[in-house]
């Protein structure tokens, strides 16, 4: 029996004795840092006197009233039931809730649990996701890509309708032409005209109110190329990008550059050809894109030597002779006679005249658009469909007025040379004929017309070129040459669109 005894007594000590007291390396009671003894759940709670309402598409940061780990744990983990709303993340350490909301939300009880290594505590949280205005934001940087006729997309880097249907996307000032908003504020479509960086601010507008986002957008050409506007009664309905300067060879390519002399000796076709091959937007000039240059520039007062337009003479370049060749440009417009042997001051037709630059309306300036080499246009008239003057009969070599023009220029059905292909804005009209009292001529800059014979040439040459006199202008044609001629006063110029 006191055998028995010992045996109950033995076992009720060692089911009593500390399993720490076996571990010699924490004498403290400590197993990797926590205090057995003394360890709890987590203490934390949230304040529940604030209302926590939140707003889509605002942060949010929500931290808890106290959290304390209780001894040496750390949190392990924070979950929450039911779980938060998208766009909200609970912080596993910490028990913050932070994010975007995206979605309203009616007020809701959430339950946080809070784990460490001695259990877990909940807390209640009352959340409430209310509507808001719209929020988002564009790329902060300059948008440098836009190109007239290339599509062109620019999204918000993000957008939040703020929880209500957005009414409207509006931009002020307004896009460039070709470009829409759609109720995501998103920008897409083909721009028709060039652009000077703009801030646009668009702003977007749902129940609630409106919000505003920017971004700075240029719609440019490419480098060595000037807007030019588009002219609806030419039926030229778009910008397009024109050669600032005739084509030079730069290093084995064909480029608009300012230095090096322009490229000759070269007939309409390789002309062509050397244009397309910069790419698929680049093209020879056609007679429509010229003309809506030259109609443009005549409009302008700093290119008469009046300064008003219309009045005096039209400056037409380098077209005296002096020096007998062709002549580099400048990047600085201001160096409008380099290389002639004239200047500022001059009278008109004693010098004046031969002013190598001439201004758009929209404030571009192109070089040597008259006189220094002639340029090849892609427009052709067949010989029969030449405008001749009727009192001569048939068309010659010799050069003519414009306004002495007055046959197949419109009278008949299938007349290829109408007024809008070769016409002055000054070259006035009376039943259809030029009137030879109230047009300017060719003492004016405008330029002359040489038609060939009727068996001969068709290709359309425009501008004149260093020893044209007053035959070259704006307005200056030819149609006396085939499209084999490679001369050395004949170059070329190429639009991009």
């Amino acid at each position: 029996m006191a055998f028995k005894y010992l045996l109950i007594v033995i076992l009720f000590l060692v089911s009593c004795t500390n399993p720490f007291e076996s571990d010699p390396k924490n004498e403290a009671g400590q197993i990797g840092g926590l205090d057995k003894q003394n360890g709890q759940p987590p203490t934390f709670s949230y304040e529940l006197s604030i209302e926590n309402i939140a707003t889509v598409g605002s942060n949010l940061l929500i931290v808890p009233k106290i959290l304390d780990s209780q001894g040496a744990s750390i949190v392990k983990s924070c979950k929450s039931s039911p779980e938060l709303p998208d766009g909200l993340i609970l912080e596993n350490s910490s028990c913050q809730i932070r994010g975007v909301p995206i979605e309203p939300l009616e007020e809701t009880k959430f339950i946080i649990t809070a784990l460490n290594d001695f259990g877990s505590t909940e807390a209640l949280l009352f959340l409430k996701v209310e509507t808001g205005l719209p929020v988002f934001e564009y790329q902060n940087e300059v948008v440098k890509d836009g190109r007239i006729g290339k599509n062109f997309y620019l999204a918000p880097k993000a957008f939040n309708n703020g929880g209500l249907p957005i009414t409207s996307c509006t931009s002020t000032p307004d896009l460039p032409e070709g470009l829409v908003l759609d109720n995501s504020c998103t920008i897409s479509g083909t721009p028709v005209r060039s652009n000077k960086q703009t801030n646009y601010s668009i702003s977007a507008k749902n129940a609630k109110g409106s919000t505003k986002a920017s971004f700075v957008l240029g719609i440019i050409c490419p480098t060595g190329y000037i807007n030019v506007p588009a002219n609806s009664e030419l039926e030229m309905l778009n910008d397009f990008c024109v050669a600032k300067f005739e084509m030079k060879k730069n290093r084995g390519f064909i480029s608009s550059i300012a230095s090096e002399f322009p490229e000759v000796n070269i007939n309409r076709d390789d002309a062509k050809a050397q244009c397309k091959f910069l790419g698929p937007s680049y093209a020879l000039i056609t007679n429509q894109e010229w003309m809506t240059i030259a109609r443009n520039i005549e409009l302008v007062g700093s290119n008469w030597s009046s300064g008003i337009s219309g009045v005096g003479v039209l400056a037409r370049g380098h077209s005296d002779g002096n020096p007998n060749n062709s002549l580099q440009a400048s990047e600085d417009d201001s160096q409008s006679f380099l290389f002639t042997e004239n200047r500022v001051g001059q009278l008109p037709n004693a010098g004046w005249e031969q002013k190598r630059t001439l201004k758009l309306a929209n404030g571009e300036v192109i070089w040597d658009f008259s006189g220094n080499v002639a340029e090849w246009v892609d427009w052709s008239v067949s010989n029969s469909k030449k405008a001749f003057h009727s009192m001569e009969g048939t068309s010659v070599f010799s050069w003519r007025d414009w306004k002495k023009i007055d046959r197949n220029i419109g009278e008949n059905i299938d007349d290829i040379m109408l007024p809008s292909t070769w016409s002055s804005s000054f070259v006035k009209f009376i039943n259809g004929i030029p009137s030879a009292e109230l047009s300017l001529d060719r003492k004016s800059g405008i330029g002359s017309y040489s038609a060939g014979h009727v068996t001969l040439g068709g290709a359309a040459i425009r501008g004149g070129a260093w020893t044209y006199s007053d035959h070259a202008g704006a307005f200056s044609l030819i149609l006396s040459s085939p499209e084999t001629r490679a001369t050395s006063n004949v170059g070329f110029r190429c639009v991009w669109r």
